[in-house]
C-alpha cells in the first residue's frame, strides 16, 4: 500500500467510508463471542479502534513484535488457542460475506476458503525445462484468507512464513484432511487500486 500506510495500518485504511477492519469485524458479529487480534504495525491505533467492538466480542490482543508472514502472526496466539478443537483465522485485509463465514463455521472441519481468480497472463507449465502446457488466462482457486484449523497446525507453522504453506505440509503428511469452501464474494486489499476497484 506504500505511502498510504505511512501513518495508518493497512487494515484501518478507509474503504467506502469505513476501515477495512470494520467490515471484517462487522461480518463476525453474532457468529463468534471471542476474537484474538494479532497486531503489530501501529498497534496503538488498531487497539484504539478495537474499543468500539468490545460490546460485541471478548477481544484479546496479541502483539507481534517482528512483522513477518501470517504464520508468525498465528504463532503469537498459540497459547490462547492450544486447547481449542478447531479455531477460525481470518486475515485483516479481506472481506468475506457473513453468510459464507457462518457456513464455514458450521462445517466444523479443517478448511480453507477459496475464490476463483483469473490470472491476467498466460501460465507456462513445465517439467524441468520442458514446457508441457500453456494455459491462457486460467481461472484458479486462490486462498481467500480464511481458515478453520486444528491446534496440530502449530507444529507446521514453525517451518514456514505462511499458513497456507503450513497447511499444505500438514495435508502432505496426512496429519488431517482439509476441505475447501468457495466463497460467494471476496475482496482483498493489497494495492492502493484495490480501494477503488471494488467500489
Amino acid at each position: 500500500m506504500g505511502e498510504l500506510t505511512q501513518y495508518c495500518p493497512k487494515i484501518l485504511l478507509p474503504y467506502k467510508g469505513k476501515p477495512i477492519l470494520a467490515y471484517v469485524l462487522d461480518n463476525l458479529i453474532g457468529l463468534v463471542n471471542e476474537i484474538i487480534v494479532v497486531i503489530g504495525y501501529q498497534a496503538k491505533k488498531v487497539s484504539e479502534f478495537l474499543k468500539s467492538y468490545r460490546d460485541y466480542f471478548l477481544i484479546r490482543e496479541v502483539n507481534q513484535k517482528q512483522l513477518m508472514g501470517d504464520a508468525a502472526a498465528l504463532l503469537c496466539a498459540q497459547n490462547l488457542l492450544k486447547d481449542d478443537d478447531l479455531f477460525a483465522v481470518i486475515n485483516g485485509d479481506v472481506i468475506i460475506p457473513q453468510y459464507d463465514i457462518k457456513t464455514m463455521l458450521e462445517i466444523e472441519l479443517p478448511l480453507i476458503a477459496v475464490y476463483p481468480y483469473i490470472v491476467p497472463l498466460g501460465v507456462v507449465m513445465s517439467w524441468g525445462s520442458i514446457v508441457t502446457r500453456i494455459r491462457e488466462k486460467p481461472k484458479l482457486m486462490v486462498n481467500a484468507g480464511f481458515f478453520v484449523l486444528p491446534p496440530k497446525i502449530f507444529s507446521y507453522l514453525k517451518e514456514t512464513d505462511y499458513i497456507s504453506k503450513a497447511l499444505s505440509c500438514a495435508i502432505e503428511s496426512k496429519e488431517f484432511k482439509v476441505v475447501r469452501y468457495k466463497v460467494s464474494d471476496w475482496k482483498h486489499f493489497s494495492e492502493p487500486k484495490d480501494l477503488e476497484n471494488y467500489s
